[in-house]
């Protein structure tokens, strides 16, 4: 099993550090700053966002519309893009316990992994593909434009 990290931030020399300490040099890759995110999730067998604060994470979007289940912490408007359970699982933020636990579960169960990123996949054309969001502003458009043509009448 391979713990894989994209991104860059403040904390990558502690995660280093622990890892060197850990001596999971092997276990742990840090990817940094990736242009190619969508090549790295096809590889994954969960998507994990652990943020302490998040407002819409674009990553949930790409987690799902990449087919995998996902694990994430309760913030922002986490629990808007997901179906916790059903494309999902979420725990409380600066919960490492709860987070792991939810991420062995998913790797334990391939089945409901399997089930949860097909929800996911499907939820996210549903809901937040471009053809729905751009739908979406048209019929608010048109509803905004009735309701003045019939405060000018």
């Amino acid at each position: 099993m391979i713990l894989v990290i994209v991104g860059e931030g403040p904390e990558r020399a502690n995660i280093e550090q622990m890892c060197r300490e850990m001596q999971l040099e092997e276990s742990v890759r840090l990817l940094g700053n990736r242009s190619d995110v969508h090549n790295v999730l096809h590889a994954l067998d969960v998507a994990v966002l652990c943020s302490d604060m998040e407002a819409f994470s674009n990553a949930i979007l790409e987690y799902m519309a990449a087919g995998k289940p996902v694990v994430a912490t309760r913030v922002g408007s986490v629990e808007e893009q997901v179906e916790e359970g059903k494309t999902a699982l979420l725990v409380p933020p600066r919960n490492p316990k709860q987070l792991a636990d939810a991420i062995l579960q998913l790797l334990r169960d391939p089945d409901t992994a399997a089930a949860m990123g097909l929800a996911g996949r499907k939820r996210v054309v549903r809901c937040f593909s471009i053809e729905n969001m751009a739908r979406e502003r048209e019929d608010l458009f048109e509803s905004l434009l009735k309701r003045k043509r019939r405060l000018v009448d």
